[in-house]
């Protein structure tokens, strides 16, 4: 039995579409594009139903499904030749839940972190680039804005989303947040959960 709510997609690296929000309700299965304005508020943006086309759906854990989609996928060989297989395409789904805090938006911002997801570390600090300092300069005189993490909302989940040149690339869930710490989750795969650490104590 599938629950009713929003569910947020769990992007993998080699998805390159737009991120994707669906919902249940009643039985009905509505899709949308997330977007954001100036404000920290994002808004749904409705999507074609026929992006699921057969669609079988898996319970992974009560906050996560996964989707398989029924598609081709082709091969091209060096040789110019191309073989075409059916095949099932798999992306997760994380439930959204109402994030923990007491802290404003504008004390959030103010924050920074580092988290550490399967050995990889990343730092994060709103509204700055974050990019080493001579991609900053290539940005500039390219006119692209760069990597950059801003604060978002949908309904009661903060979030974060990373930007590349005023593109979403990644949004990760905000479970829990203080000044102390962030909880994350919406990773694309184990562990599907992090918490990351302040930067703002370090000396």
């Amino acid at each position: 039995m599938i629950q009713e709510g929003t569910w947020l997609h769990a992007k993998p690296n080699d998805y390159y579409g737009k991120i994707k929000i669906v919902e249940f309700e009643k039985n009905q299965l509505n899709i949308y594009h997330l977007e954001q304005d100036v404000n920290v508020e994002c808004k749904k943006i409705k999507a074609p139903f026929d992006e699921f086309f057969e669609l079988t759906i898996e319970n992974v854990n009560p906050e996560r499904l996964r989707f398989l989609t029924k598609g081709k996928k082709t091969s091209v060989f060096g040789n110019g030749n191309s073989v075409t297989v059916n095949n099932y395409f798999q992306n997760d789904y994380v439930k959204l839940i109402a994030t923990k805090t007491a802290l404003s938006f504008s004390e959030i911002e103010k924050c920074k972190y580092e988290i550490t997801w399967n050995n990889h570390k990343t730092k994060i600090a709103f509204n700055q680039e974050l990019n080493p300092e001579y991609l900053v300069e290539i940005n500039k005189r390219l006119s692209r804005s760069g990597r950059i993490i801003r604060l978002g909302k949908l309904e009661e989940t903060l979030m974060l989303l990373f930007y590349d040149d005023n593109d979403i690339e990644l949004i990760l869930p905000i479970e829990e947040i203080t000044s102390n710490e962030i909880i994350l989750y919406g990773f694309e795969k184990e562990p599907f959960k992090v918490t990351g650490k302040s930067l703002d104590n370090e000396t």
